[in-house]
């Protein structure tokens, strides 16, 4: 009978939880999601016992005739019958104390098992749910935009079988031409071709209406001026710092279940929809990401590059109105040029940046997995250690006296490990409650005591993270190191990842005789060149004076720059550093502000001092002619910004 109590356990098991309460949501409506959350945690021999010790209690225990004998009432099988003494088991208080102690430690276990999932699952939730919200959003652009790629491919097809056949109308080529959204249907555009794929990540109800129509060159051209410019200013328009919400705040059971679902999004090989292609890996997601713009490209036949308006054709809504955050966020994503053009590098590195992002969610959610079962199992060893104490305490035994006996092993074992316990626990707590960094993040290890560089600081490269250790390696030479946890508890870690976005400081020299009219050229001559390049700067944070030193003739001018990218991709930062550095050197020679140091006289008698040996004529000459090229500023402008447009770059952008 036992036998058969078990198996009827594993089988509400079976169902309450792998059926009603997983596979469906029945259970999620009957009893909520904190006690379907709390069965769900209970499954495995938790669930098991609690349930075995009821059906026991319930038909397997009494001095009832049914408790001692199922099939009392018959007398064909003596075995099943009283003919079969079942003994004084079913109703002893040994039996009714095991069976009240099975159903309590399971049901403790259960509870165990739901509040330490809670509070870690909010805990990851805290850390990563804002990047999870936002890696999503930018991911739904992308396959609105493929889906879009899609449909005008196909239209672009269309329209060259009919031109085969027959020329259009002329009515029909005037309407198009004329301005407004037209359309043209046919039966094959108004199916949904995409309806079916459950996998993908649904577009919203204007790219579906966009999707339903067959979109021509002509439609794209039609988007009138106003919609033209209210696109072309979000080019012009610098990007709001992100408002976090409060870490501390109280996080719903709701939103964590919501959290978990959403983490399956990214688990797909086509995470960007069918529509994209392939994303199972890099080279798959770059293919993908080129024959997207191909096929965006091929609704402007003749075009080398892809015009912001076609990708602003997802921000139209039904009215004719531009969805201005839908537009920002598309420029936030695919970055184009101030003049609208989108080369197929700049839409390729735009999509594989969402790509690593969402890649490196993944890995640093799944390590903090490792590090949450890490820790319940550690966790599960004073548990476990505290239940069988209680659990002896009730069958009557002493466990203090077995404690006793080893008391002296285990206070001489503590002195030995007592400093390496405390760093050890010292290391978990940094690693769980602070949680400073997580995989792929660049950081920099410091002592408190000490300031930081202004000029960015170099860093670790995170590999792997435990409750014992971290495994970098160092960003100059690759080197891989590991690192105690406890040792990284009391420094300072400056996370280059989590940091805002890059200020980069550039010291120059100016001649002391420099005039103010030519600084503010210079001023304006960094800031168009800032305006070509908006994926590479965010915008001129400061441009001062700092000193001026009278004996060496110059003044030193702090440049501070703000970089799009944050210091988590410092390649991009330093090369375009150097490319900003160069361009002002060439400025600098251009205006004529090219500082020469003066040469240092010879003291054959040690003397301190110093005076210039030799007035650079030539250096005056060159302020002098820079002092009449400063009367036609816009001339120079001009000329710095097709500077600025074609020179001073080390990568093609």
């Amino acid at each position: 009978r036992q036998v058969v109590t078990l198996s009827l356990a594993l089988f509400l098991q079976m169902m309450i939880i792998d059926f009603l309460s997983i596979g469906t949501r029945v259970m999620l409506r009957i009893v909520g999601p904190i006690l379907t959350l709390l069965i769900v945690q209970s499954k495995g021999w938790p669930f098991v016992f609690f349930f075995w010790s009821i059906l026991d209690l319930a038909l397997v225990y009494g001095d009832r005739p049914f408790a001692k004998h199922w099939l009392y009432w018959q007398d064909f099988i003596g075995v099943f019958n009283e003919k079969n003494p079942s003994g004084e088991i079913v109703w002893s208080a040994t039996y009714t104390q095991v069976l009240t102690i099975a159903a309590v430690v399971s049901l403790v276990v259960a509870i165990k098992r739901f509040v330490v999932g809670l509070w870690l699952s909010r805990n990851t939730f805290s850390h990563y749910g804002d990047q999870l919200a936002r890696l999503l959003k930018r991911m739904v652009l992308v396959s609105q935009v493929a889906q879009l790629a899609k449909k005008l491919h196909k239209s672009s097809q269309s329209v060259h079988r009919n031109t085969l056949r027959t020329s259009l109308p002329q009515e029909t080529s005037l309407m198009l031409a004329s301005g407004g959204m037209k359309r043209i249907y046919s039966k094959e555009d108004m199916k949904d071709e995409d309806c079916s794929d459950s996998s993908s990540i649904k577009s919203d109800d204007n790219l579906t209406k966009l999707s339903r129509g067959t979109w021509t060159r002509d439609t794209i051209d039609a988007l009138n001026d106003s919609q033209k410019i209210r696109l072309y200013q979000l080019l012009e328009e610098w990007e709001e710092p992100d408002r976090h919400a409060d870490e501390n705040s109280n996080i719903s059971i709701s939103a964590v279940l919501r959290f978990r679902n959403a983490l399956n999004l990214i688990h797909n090989e086509h995470a960007f929809s069918l529509a994209f292609g392939s994303t199972y890996s890099r080279d798959a997601c770059i293919e993908s990401a080129q024959d997207t713009y191909a096929r965006l490209l091929s609704a402007t036949p003749g075009e080398p590059n892809l015009r912001f308006e076609t990708l602003g054709l997802i921000a139209v809504q039904d009215n004719g109105e531009v969805d201005l955050g839908k537009a920002r966020d598309l420029v936030k994503v695919f970055r184009p040029r101030r003049d609208g053009v989108l080369t197929m590098l700049d839409f390729v590195k735009s999509t594989d940046s969402v790509y690593k992002e969402f890649r490196l969610l993944q890995a640093s959610i799944q390590n903090s997995s490792q590090i949450d079962i890490a820790f319940e199992n550690l966790l599960n060893v004073f548990f476990y250690a505290l239940l069988i104490t209680i659990i002896l305490g009730i069958m009557g035994f002493d466990p203090f006296s077995l404690f006793l006996s080893f008391s002296s092993v285990i206070l001489a074992f503590a002195f030995m490990i007592g400093s390496a316990s405390s760093k050890y626990f010292e290391g978990i707590l940094f690693i769980l409650v602070r949680r400073p960094y997580g995989i792929g993040d660049i950081i920099h290890v410091s002592n408190v005591d000490r300031d930081t560089s202004p000029n960015g600081s170099v860093g670790w490269i995170v590999q792997k993270v435990s409750l014992f250790e971290t495994v970098a390696t160092w960003v100059p030479t690759l080197e891989k190191a590991s690192f105690n946890n406890g040792s990284l508890a009391n420094s300072r870690i400056i996370n280059w990842k989590r940091s805002p976005n890059a200020k980069v400081n550039i010291q120059l020299h100016f001649p002391i005789e420099t005039k103010y009219e030519q600084v503010e050229i210079f001023k304006r001559a960094v800031e168009e060149y800032m305006k070509v390049r908006p994926r590479e700067w965010l915008k001129l944070n400061g441009f001062r004076v700092n000193q001026i030193f009278t004996e060496q003739s110059y003044m030193q001018v702090t440049l501070l720059v703000q970089h799009r990218e944050p210091w988590q991709n410092i390649a991009q930062v330093l090369d375009s550093k150097s490319n900003l550095v160069t361009y002002c050197s060439e400025v600098q020679k251009k205006l004529g502000m090219k500082y020469k140091a003066p040469a240092l006289p010879v003291d054959l008698r040690g003397a301190d001092s110093f005076l210039p040996m030799e007035n650079n004529t030539a250096e005056n000459s060159t302020g002098a002619q820079s002092d009449e090229d400063t009367s036609d500023a816009e001339a120079r402008m001009n000329y710095f910004r097709l500077i600025a447009k074609t020179r001073h770059q080390i990568r093609v952008t």
